[in-house]
């Protein structure tokens, strides 16, 4: 038996190889580690949404295969909720359910680039942005994000990476890692240019319902007069809902970009569970208010809890406006992200994740994920 040179060649995805390391450190030491590392939600679900999974269970047409093009019901449930939510129309052809917002992004390259065209990646940027598109034939082309700027994008930089070949960017507000939250009057300059470019806007909004001020509300893309010309959105019920586990999301586009992009997505998958879009769409029609906000708390108490931790052990921190994480730049003393993670799991038994997973930008820095249950009485030592 031989393998091909691209599955001998192909890097595994970052996460996978980070995670083994810590888990043989831990089994190595014989100790215990706090683990800020993934952002996955352990919050658990409302218990609302629960007792409506049981009832599903148990009835026998949602263990049929689901069909391709989506469950009606949740397409019409995600058409209400971006009305409510964003008041914003799109029809329920507007939309596809997708096996996780990862699961769209990993195969979105293949809806616009041929061969050798090239895609823009925010660096720093969430790895599941590039780690496909070579898989395609095309290029990724990673445009910086600098803490000068507030980690948006400058435009007139970006508009120097752009050649006939370039045929997308991929764009992240909330964003993973760095938890900025873009204005509406920042998301019109970005529309316009990809206009002007002839750009095709990947939306990802997967943190869009976790934010800390009321008054800066993430938007959607499609509240931009234009949007609807180039963009897709991406969305995920994981962080929303604390459905990780169930690996749901969505896309939203203009029509034809949905029917096109469900051609090539029915030759990768027979669609999502009906049990999980039936849920999902339970959820979204009758969302939890009260959970909703007890899960908003313990977020804002565990991302309070690890700034002040961080802070008495002499690291610059800035509070996040929305997301799961923590974007720290690392002591002058060390050479990166890497050594400066390792170091602070010898140290203080507490895994981080190295800014390098998320680009060349982010050598200087770790991310911290405050997702997870954290036990208060991290010791505090100076670095």
């Amino acid at each position: 038996m031989k393998l091909s040179l691209f599955a001998k060649n192909s890097p595994s995805y970052f996460f996978a190889n980070y995670l083994k390391k810590v888990k043989k450190y831990k089994q190595e030491k014989g100790i215990k580690v706090t683990d800020l590392t993934v952002g996955s939600p352990t919050y658990p679900p409302s218990k609302k949404y629960l007792k409506k999974l049981q009832e599903l269970i148990f009835d026998e047409k949602n263990y049929l295969y689901p069909g391709y093009s989506g469950d009606k019901q949740l397409k019409i449930a995600l058409s209400f909720w971006y009305q409510k939510r964003f008041n914003v129309f799109l029809d329920e052809n507007c939309f596809l359910p997708v096996l996780g917002g990862k699961d769209a992004i990993s195969h979105l390259p293949l809806l616009v680039l041929d061969k050798d065209d090239k895609i823009l990646v925010p660096n720093p940027g969430y790895p599941g942005f590039f780690g496909t598109v070579p898989f395609f034939y095309g290029k990724v082309v990673f445009y910086s994000l600098f803490e000068k700027d507030d980690f948006l994008i400058d435009f007139s930089y970006l508009e120097k990476l752009i050649d006939k070949k370039t045929k997308a960017i991929f764009v992240n507000y909330p964003a993973n890692p760095t938890g900025v939250n873009a204005t509406k009057e920042f998301l019109e300059k970005l529309v316009d240019f990809c206009l002007e470019k002839d750009l095709f806007l990947f939306y990802d909004n997967a943190y869009s319902e976790i934010y800390f001020d009321n008054q800066k509300k993430p938007p959607s893309i499609f509240e931009i007069e234009g949007a609807k010309k180039v963009a897709l959105e991406i969305g995920s019920f994981s962080k929303t809902f604390s459905f990780a586990g169930l690996r749901i999301g969505w896309i939203a586009a203009e029509k034809e970009v949905i029917s096109n992009f469900l051609k090539i997505k029915s030759q990768f998958d027979s669609g999502v569970p009906l049990i999980f879009q039936k849920l999902a769409s339970f959820a979204l029609k009758n969302f939890d208010e009260e959970w909703y906000q007890k899960m908003i708390s313990f977020y804002k108490n565990q991302c309070d809890y690890l700034v002040s931790f961080f802070r008495k052990i002499g690291l610059e921190v800035k509070l996040p406006l929305a997301g799961l994480y923590l974007w720290i730049k690392i002591p002058k003393d060390f050479t990166n992200g890497l050594t400066f993670a390792q170091y602070f799991l010898e140290k203080y038994q507490i895994a981080v994740t190295p800014g390098e997973a998320f680009g060349s930008e982010g050598e200087k820095y770790i991310r911290v994920s405050f997702s997870g249950k954290i036990d208060n009485n991290l010791k505090i030592k100076n670095i």
